[in-house]
Protein backbone atom coordinates (compact mmCIF):
# COMPACT_ATOMS: atom_id res chain seq x y z
CA UNK A 1 0.00 0.00 0.00
CA UNK A 2 2.79 2.44 0.90
CA UNK A 3 2.88 5.10 3.57
CA UNK A 4 2.55 8.84 3.00
CA UNK A 5 4.63 10.33 5.82
CA UNK A 6 3.05 13.74 5.25
CA UNK A 7 -0.38 12.38 6.13
CA UNK A 8 -1.75 14.78 3.56
CA UNK A 9 -0.57 17.84 5.51
CA UNK A 10 1.11 20.77 3.78
CA UNK A 11 4.87 21.04 4.16
CA UNK A 12 4.30 24.60 5.38
CA UNK A 13 3.00 23.08 8.62
CA UNK A 14 6.59 22.05 9.39
CA UNK A 15 8.13 25.48 8.81
CA UNK A 16 8.66 27.95 11.66
CA UNK A 17 7.40 31.50 11.87
CA UNK A 18 9.94 33.56 9.95
CA UNK A 19 9.13 36.71 11.99
CA UNK A 20 7.35 37.57 15.23
CA UNK A 21 3.60 36.87 14.97
CA UNK A 22 1.27 39.86 15.39
CA UNK A 23 -0.83 38.19 18.10
CA UNK A 24 1.18 38.46 21.36
CA UNK A 25 -0.36 35.17 22.57
CA UNK A 26 0.66 33.24 19.48
CA UNK A 27 3.24 30.55 20.15
CA UNK A 28 5.00 27.80 18.38
CA UNK A 29 6.82 24.85 19.76
CA UNK A 30 8.77 21.72 19.03
CA UNK A 31 8.85 19.13 21.80
CA UNK A 32 10.31 15.61 21.75
CA UNK A 33 10.02 12.61 24.07
CA UNK A 34 12.72 10.00 23.37
CA UNK A 35 13.58 6.47 24.47
CA UNK A 36 16.58 4.21 23.79
CA UNK A 37 16.71 0.44 23.32
CA UNK A 38 19.47 0.03 25.92
CA UNK A 39 17.55 1.99 28.57
CA UNK A 40 20.74 3.71 29.73
CA UNK A 41 19.49 7.19 28.83
CA UNK A 42 16.03 8.58 28.20
CA UNK A 43 14.74 12.04 27.40
CA UNK A 44 11.31 12.49 29.00
CA UNK A 45 11.04 15.89 27.34
CA UNK A 46 13.23 18.30 25.42
CA UNK A 47 11.62 21.29 23.82
CA UNK A 48 11.26 24.96 23.02
CA UNK A 49 8.18 27.15 23.49
CA UNK A 50 8.32 30.46 21.60
CA UNK A 51 5.71 33.10 22.55
CA UNK A 52 5.26 36.22 20.43
CA UNK A 53 5.13 38.68 23.35
CA UNK A 54 8.79 37.93 24.13
CA UNK A 55 10.01 36.69 20.79
CA UNK A 56 13.70 37.34 21.39
CA UNK A 57 13.88 34.85 24.27
CA UNK A 58 12.24 31.41 24.05
CA UNK A 59 11.49 28.97 26.85
CA UNK A 60 13.86 25.99 26.95
CA UNK A 61 13.19 22.72 28.73
CA UNK A 62 15.67 19.84 28.85
CA UNK A 63 15.04 16.64 30.84
CA UNK A 64 17.46 13.71 30.60
CA UNK A 65 17.41 10.63 32.82
CA UNK A 66 20.14 8.00 33.22
CA UNK A 67 19.74 4.40 34.35
CA UNK A 68 21.62 5.07 37.61
CA UNK A 69 18.88 7.37 38.88
CA UNK A 70 20.46 10.70 38.00
CA UNK A 71 18.54 13.35 36.09
CA UNK A 72 19.89 16.33 34.17
CA UNK A 73 17.64 19.33 33.66
CA UNK A 74 17.59 22.84 32.35
CA UNK A 75 14.55 25.10 32.63
CA UNK A 76 14.65 28.75 31.61
CA UNK A 77 14.98 31.00 28.59
CA UNK A 78 17.52 31.31 25.84
CA UNK A 79 18.21 33.89 23.17
CA UNK A 80 16.28 33.02 20.02
CA UNK A 81 18.19 31.72 16.99
CA UNK A 82 17.70 32.98 13.45
CA UNK A 83 15.04 30.64 11.99
CA UNK A 84 16.09 31.11 8.34
CA UNK A 85 18.33 28.72 6.43
CA UNK A 86 20.56 29.61 3.48
CA UNK A 87 17.57 29.39 1.14
CA UNK A 88 15.51 31.81 3.23
CA UNK A 89 13.17 29.15 4.63
CA UNK A 90 12.28 29.16 8.32
CA UNK A 91 13.57 25.71 9.30
CA UNK A 92 15.13 26.21 12.75
CA UNK A 93 13.59 26.75 16.16
CA UNK A 94 16.46 27.45 18.51
CA UNK A 95 17.11 29.14 21.83
CA UNK A 96 20.36 29.35 23.77
CA UNK A 97 22.08 25.94 23.72
CA UNK A 98 19.15 24.05 22.11
CA UNK A 99 18.08 23.86 18.46
CA UNK A 100 15.61 21.87 16.39
CA UNK A 101 16.35 21.81 12.67
CA UNK A 102 13.93 20.73 9.97
CA UNK A 103 15.92 18.74 7.41
CA UNK A 104 13.02 17.29 5.39
CA UNK A 105 9.36 17.98 6.23
CA UNK A 106 7.60 15.09 8.00
CA UNK A 107 10.64 12.87 7.46
CA UNK A 108 13.80 14.14 9.12
CA UNK A 109 14.51 16.47 12.06
CA UNK A 110 17.77 17.12 13.90
CA UNK A 111 18.23 18.02 17.57
CA UNK A 112 21.35 19.64 18.99
CA UNK A 113 22.12 20.77 22.53
CA UNK A 114 25.36 21.76 24.23
CA UNK A 115 24.98 23.31 27.65
CA UNK A 116 25.47 23.24 31.40
CA UNK A 117 22.60 21.68 33.35
CA UNK A 118 21.56 20.80 36.87
CA UNK A 119 22.40 17.29 38.05
CA UNK A 120 20.10 15.79 40.65
CA UNK A 121 18.09 12.58 41.09
CA UNK A 122 14.85 10.97 40.02
CA UNK A 123 14.05 10.35 43.71
CA UNK A 124 14.30 14.09 44.37
CA UNK A 125 11.92 14.78 41.51
CA UNK A 126 9.40 12.25 42.78
CA UNK A 127 9.51 13.74 46.27
CA UNK A 128 8.76 17.19 44.86
CA UNK A 129 12.24 18.61 45.30
CA UNK A 130 14.07 21.03 43.07
CA UNK A 131 17.67 21.25 41.85
CA UNK A 132 20.07 22.96 44.24
CA UNK A 133 23.00 25.24 43.50
CA UNK A 134 24.25 26.34 40.12
CA UNK A 135 24.20 24.13 37.00
CA UNK A 136 27.49 22.25 36.81
CA UNK A 137 27.12 19.24 34.49
CA UNK A 138 27.85 19.54 30.78
CA UNK A 139 25.50 17.67 28.45
CA UNK A 140 25.70 17.41 24.67
CA UNK A 141 22.94 16.00 22.47
CA UNK A 142 23.20 15.22 18.75
CA UNK A 143 20.20 13.30 17.45
CA UNK A 144 18.45 12.60 14.17
CA UNK A 145 14.76 11.72 14.03
CA UNK A 146 13.50 9.82 10.99
CA UNK A 147 9.72 9.58 10.90
CA UNK A 148 8.18 6.11 10.82
CA UNK A 149 4.44 6.88 11.13
CA UNK A 150 2.23 9.47 9.41
CA UNK A 151 1.52 12.56 11.53
CA UNK A 152 -1.56 12.53 13.70
CA UNK A 153 -3.30 15.90 13.64
CA UNK A 154 -5.54 16.33 16.65
CA UNK A 155 -9.14 16.34 15.53
CA UNK A 156 -8.16 14.95 12.15
CA UNK A 157 -9.44 11.40 12.65
CA UNK A 158 -12.81 11.57 14.41
CA UNK A 159 -15.68 13.97 13.64
CA UNK A 160 -16.67 14.32 17.29
CA UNK A 161 -13.08 15.02 18.36
CA UNK A 162 -12.83 17.74 15.73
CA UNK A 163 -16.13 19.29 16.90
CA UNK A 164 -14.99 19.37 20.54
CA UNK A 165 -11.73 21.10 19.62
CA UNK A 166 -13.51 23.62 17.39
CA UNK A 167 -16.39 24.48 19.73
CA UNK A 168 -15.14 23.99 23.31
CA UNK A 169 -12.20 25.10 25.45
CA UNK A 170 -10.37 21.85 24.70
CA UNK A 171 -9.17 23.51 21.50
CA UNK A 172 -7.32 26.17 23.53
CA UNK A 173 -5.93 23.48 25.84
CA UNK A 174 -4.44 21.62 22.88
CA UNK A 175 -3.04 24.94 21.66
CA UNK A 176 -4.56 25.31 18.23
CA UNK A 177 -3.25 23.42 15.18
CA UNK A 178 -1.16 20.57 16.57
CA UNK A 179 0.14 17.25 15.35
CA UNK A 180 2.44 14.57 16.66
CA UNK A 181 4.60 12.07 14.80
CA UNK A 182 6.46 8.94 15.89
CA UNK A 183 10.01 8.48 14.63
CA UNK A 184 13.15 6.37 14.91
CA UNK A 185 15.94 8.13 16.78
CA UNK A 186 19.69 7.78 16.50
CA UNK A 187 22.73 9.76 17.61
CA UNK A 188 24.50 10.49 20.88
CA UNK A 189 23.87 11.89 24.33
CA UNK A 190 27.11 12.80 26.13
CA UNK A 191 27.00 13.42 29.88
CA UNK A 192 30.30 14.76 31.13
CA UNK A 193 32.88 12.64 29.33
CA UNK A 194 30.61 9.59 28.90
CA UNK A 195 29.04 9.18 25.47
CA UNK A 196 25.86 7.14 25.06
CA UNK A 197 24.91 5.91 21.60
CA UNK A 198 21.18 6.25 20.99
CA UNK A 199 19.20 3.75 18.95
CA UNK A 200 15.55 4.08 19.79
CA UNK A 201 12.44 6.07 19.08
CA UNK A 202 10.80 9.39 19.72
CA UNK A 203 7.53 11.25 19.68
CA UNK A 204 7.74 14.72 18.15
CA UNK A 205 5.11 17.41 18.74
CA UNK A 206 4.66 20.36 16.40
CA UNK A 207 2.31 23.15 17.44
CA UNK A 208 1.50 26.69 16.25
CA UNK A 209 -1.35 28.55 17.89
CA UNK A 210 -2.71 30.22 21.00
CA UNK A 211 -2.68 28.01 24.06
CA UNK A 212 -4.69 28.77 27.20
CA UNK A 213 -4.38 26.33 30.10
CA UNK A 214 -6.58 27.90 32.79
CA UNK A 215 -9.16 25.07 32.61
CA UNK A 216 -6.65 22.26 32.08
CA UNK A 217 -7.63 19.28 34.24
CA UNK A 218 -4.97 16.82 33.18
CA UNK A 219 -4.95 14.15 30.48
CA UNK A 220 -4.05 10.57 29.62
CA UNK A 221 -1.60 10.52 26.72
CA UNK A 222 0.41 7.58 25.45
CA UNK A 223 1.95 6.28 22.24
CA UNK A 224 4.36 3.58 21.12
CA UNK A 225 6.33 2.55 18.05
CA UNK A 226 7.28 -1.11 17.80
CA UNK A 227 10.10 -2.84 15.93
CA UNK A 228 7.52 -4.31 13.55
CA UNK A 229 6.57 -0.80 12.42
CA UNK A 230 3.20 -0.97 14.11
CA UNK A 231 2.24 1.90 16.39
CA UNK A 232 -0.54 3.50 18.39
CA UNK A 233 -1.30 6.77 20.11
CA UNK A 234 -4.12 8.41 22.01
CA UNK A 235 -5.01 11.54 23.97
CA UNK A 236 -8.04 11.84 26.25
CA UNK A 237 -9.08 14.50 28.75
CA UNK A 238 -10.93 13.68 32.00
CA UNK A 239 -14.72 14.11 32.18
CA UNK A 240 -16.00 17.67 32.33
CA UNK A 241 -17.89 18.97 35.36
CA UNK A 242 -20.66 20.30 33.10
CA UNK A 243 -21.33 16.90 31.54
CA UNK A 244 -20.39 17.89 28.00
CA UNK A 245 -18.33 15.38 26.00
CA UNK A 246 -14.62 16.04 26.02
CA UNK A 247 -11.69 15.34 23.73
CA UNK A 248 -11.06 11.62 23.17
CA UNK A 249 -9.13 10.43 20.11
CA UNK A 250 -6.48 7.94 19.12
CA UNK A 251 -5.07 5.86 16.29
CA UNK A 252 -3.63 2.50 15.33
CA UNK A 253 -1.00 2.05 12.65
CA UNK A 254 -0.32 -1.36 11.10
CA UNK A 255 3.11 -0.44 9.73
CA UNK A 256 1.86 0.55 6.31
CA UNK A 257 -0.80 2.81 4.85
CA UNK A 258 -2.82 5.33 6.86
CA UNK A 259 -3.65 5.84 10.50
CA UNK A 260 -6.72 3.92 11.68
CA UNK A 261 -9.01 6.10 13.85
CA UNK A 262 -9.63 4.84 17.40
Amino acid sequence: MGTDLTGGLSEEREHMFATRPDDPEMRESVNVWLWDRDDQVGIPRIGIEAVAERWDAHDVQVNIASADGRVFTRYGVGSAHDPLNASGQATTLGAGPLAFELVEPFRHWRISFDGIVHEWTCADQISGGSPQGEPSARVQVALDLHSAVPPWENGGLLTEARRVLNEQDEGALVGGPRFEQLARAEGTVTIGDVEHRIDGGALRIRRQGVRRLATFRGHAWQSALFDSGRAFGYLVFPPRDDGLPTYNEGFLFNGDGELIPA
